[in-house]
């Protein structure tokens, strides 16, 4: 079985124009990823599904988790209902997104309609989503499509449209590549691994899903890492204290990290890997946002 995706990180900003200078009623800002997944094995029938979340990891790891339903049990579209998603998104989740991200949500589209969804995602990508598949793929035109759709109902709108690719993923059963962005306080790097399947270890076939997992472990890291020495340095400089939430969070940041490294530890153990350029190490990212954000208080 193949795998590639491309995870999209995307900004939508929404206006509606005025023959005048009046103020604008309508303004919409709606931020997402989009990851979408084509699923085929052998002679099945392929399936075509995209995943929104508001975090890249969220996305990434919920897809992992449809990779891996798909990879055990085969096409899921007319096996799979309400329960079982709700068991797949809750794989998906960490303790620390449980407790630290409440404003999660993802949603999952099977040919343009939404098929399992959690939390509060904006219904603008509902129309994207929907245009996208009367434009058979071409996914841009999607949006003149949306501000047609907007003009239709009565409202002459201004789309504008940012986005990044976040993740590239190229996998088959022998091996493969995960390419990714990278952010740190100092610099932005794309990050490469690649894998090989070792017949040594005894295991001959890739587990897709477990290589996207791990993907989202580095970038769900690289964040953390952000987090944790911003909110360090600021305990040293008392703007948070010892026991307050600021300082539970990072403590269970610090945490997560361990179990990130885990996840990491036991892909490297099992398959051959190979960095390009060498693999983020977490204390040393940390230390760097650490010193990043000591300097900036001082100058302040």
């Amino acid at each position: 079985m193949k795998i590639n995706v491309s995870l999209l990180r995307e900004k939508f900003v929404i206006e509606e124009e005025q023959p005048d200078d009046t103020e604008k009623v309508l303004k919409i800002i709606a931020p997402s990823n989009r990851l979408p997944l084509h699923l085929q094995s052998g002679d099945d029938n392929a399936e075509e599904f995209v995943v929104r979340a508001n975090t890249m990891q969220l996305c990434i790891r919920f897809a992992s988790q449809i990779v891996k339903e798909y990879e055990q049990s085969g096409p899921l579209f007319h096996r799979v209902d309400g329960d079982d998603w709700l068991v797949l998104w809750d794989e998906s989740l960490s303790d620390y997104e449980r407790k630290y991200n409440d404003s999660r949500w993802v949603c999952v589209y099977y040919n343009g309609k939404p098929i399992y969804s959690h939390g509060d995602r904006h219904p603008f990508f509902d129309v994207i989503e929907k245009c996208d598949v009367v434009n058979k793929g071409k996914y841009e035109d999607s949006i003149d499509m949306a501000k047609q759709a907007f003009g239709a109902a009565g409202k002459n709108v201004r789309i504008d449209y940012d986005s990044n690719v976040a993740l590239v993923s190229e996998l088959n059963q022998k091996g493969g590549r995960c390419g990714m962005i990278l952010r740190s306080p100092k610099h932005t790097v794309t990050f490469n691994f690649y894998i090989k399947v070792d017949k040594g270890s005894g295991y001959y076939h890739l587990r897709n899903a477990q290589i996207l997992s791990a993907a989202a472990a580095f970038i769900e890291g690289t964040q953390l890492c952000f987090t944790i020495g911003t909110n360090k340095a600021k305990l040293k400089f008392d703007l948070i204290r010892q026991y307050s939430p600021e300082y539970q969070e990072m403590k269970e940041g610090l945490r997560q990290i361990q179990r990130i490294e885990s996840e990491i530890s036991v892909m490297e153990n099992r398959y051959e890997i190979r960095y390009r350029p060498e693999k983020p190490i977490f204390r040393n990212m940390i230390q760097e946002s650490e010193d990043s954000m000591e300097k900036y208080l001082r100058s302040g």
